[in-house]
């Protein structure tokens, strides 16, 4: 049997972490997409994971002398790029590991850490730089290891301010009718723009798959979707959101080109 192996956040994270949860559900979108598949799931999801864990996951997970290209697909859903990870070392002066669940301090779910590095350290663009390296890392360890891969998004993770490519063709649409582009410190935009464009152009857009005309993701589809239950009590997608999101991918171009 050919391996799926997924990574991301909550929106991919297998079932079961914690069913006192409600955003608990029997199995997300990668088991579901297994199952239309025939194929075997390694799903390495995670609730609240930022980017930087998710590329860790990647590369800890992939052993390539087990998976390669003509057994398995691998399919990344990016997280937001404001979300923190950190490495917590087991001798490490500041804390142990010991009481982690994977030796990461994330911003979302232990927000005592990270008070003080986010009112003083955390600044978007230069999460939003760190998050380009991340998936040119990933990119490039799939590329060279000649495994088939799909990216996603969590959501729009690729902000209008500093990201060159929705800037220039929806500008003002993406400001809002309250907002202008003069009214844009026009020194800091274009240098923003300038840092980003050029990491964006070692990114291989074709192997991103967008769910709408612009930079949607799991989010953006699950908002588009005309069904009474899409969301759960606290903002997750709900079991059957999950599983229309699996045949919507299961016939997607992209999908069908990575079985080939």
């Amino acid at each position: 049997m050919k391996n799926l192996l997924t990574f991301g956040c909550s929106f991919t994270a297998p079932s079961g972490v914690d069913p006192n949860k409600s955003h608990h559900h029997e199995g997300s979108w990668p088991k579901e997409l297994g199952n239309l598949l025939n194929y075997k799931v390694i799903n390495k999801g995670r609730g609240g994971a930022g980017n930087y864990y998710i590329a860790n996951q990647v590369y800890n997970t992939i052993d390539t002398s087990k998976y390669n290209s003509t057994n398995s697909i691998v399919m990344v859903m990016w997280s937001h790029p404001s979300r923190v990870d950190m490495v917590v070392g087991k001798n490490d002066e500041h804390g142990t590991a010991d009481d982690l669940e994977d030796s990461f301090l994330h911003s979302t779910a232990h927000v005592d850490y990270y008070k003080i590095y986010l009112q003083r350290y955390h600044w978007q663009e230069d999460q939003y730089i760190k998050t380009l390296h991340h998936i040119i890392g990933v990119q490039e360890f799939l590329i060279n290891h000649n495994i088939p891969y799909l990216f996603l998004t969590l959501a729009d993770i690729f902000p209008y301010y500093y990201q060159a490519r929705p800037a220039k063709h929806h500008l003002n649409s993406a400001l809002g009718p309250t907002k202008t582009f003069e009214t844009r410190n026009l020194k800091e935009w274009r240098s923003g723009i300038i840092r980003a464009e050029r990491l964006e152009e070692l990114i291989r857009w074709d192997n991103f798959h967008f769910t709408n005309s612009y930079f949607g993701g799991f989010d953006n589809w699950v908002q588009s979707q005309d069904e009474e239950t899409k969301w759960t009590d606290d903002g997750h997608p709900t079991q059957k959101m999950h599983d229309l999101f699996a045949k919507y991918l299961y016939n997607l171009k992209e999908v069908r080109y990575l079985l080939s």
